[in-house]
């Protein structure tokens, strides 16, 4: 049997908790470890970490853990299946973003574990979308690679596209007699 994490907790709680699975009876809080230097690995587990034991915990020293990253790509994969797209009135950056990328995908991405970038601003055209591309920084615990969402413009208001409300009628064509 596996373990499965809840990833919408911090990343510390996250590999804590994969720990404690792994190694029965050990007692370990995410405030007791600093977890350094994330490495990608190409054996079977695709990183290694070092788990280093702070001053005040129970245990003391250093040990390396390997474990899978995972891509955010496959959660998309996984939840949407014509791609994340979001409607936005004004783009902003990716770190205004986050907390919708989270709640859609159900992580806890932190702005630790991106590079911000300002979204492309929309020209006005209807329908208008741009593909965003994200890489995940190389320190993240829990996450690798990049991933791709599109945003896209909030539908143009029919207000602001027909003025004209009062129309002028249907008429006949002036050669062809009424009946």
């Amino acid at each position: 049997m596996s373990h499965v994490s809840n990833f919408t907790h911090s990343d510390k709680r996250i590999i804590t908790a994969l720990i404690l699975y792994d190694n029965p009876g050990l007692i370990l809080e995410p405030d007791d470890v600093d977890y350094l230097n994330p490495d990608a690995r190409t054996e079977a587990l695709n990183t290694t970490i070092t788990v280093a034991m702070r001053p005040t915990a129970a245990y003391s020293g250093m040990v390396d853990v390997n474990y899978n990253r995972l891509l955010v790509s496959d959660f998309i994969d996984m939840y949407f299946e014509e791609g994340l797209l979001f409607k936005l009135p004004t783009p902003g950056t990716l770190y205004d973003l986050l907390p919708a990328i989270n709640l859609a995908l159900g992580i806890n991405l932190t702005e630790s574990e991106v590079v911000d970038q300002d979204l492309p601003e929309f020209d006005g055209s209807p329908n208008e979308q741009h593909v965003i591309e994200v890489p995940i920084r190389s320190g993240s615990l829990i996450y690798r690679g990049t991933f791709r969402f599109t945003i896209q413009a909030e539908p143009i208001s029919l207000v602001t596209v027909i003025p004209v409300t009062q129309l002028t009628g249907l008429n006949l064509p002036s050669n062809t007699p009424a009946t």
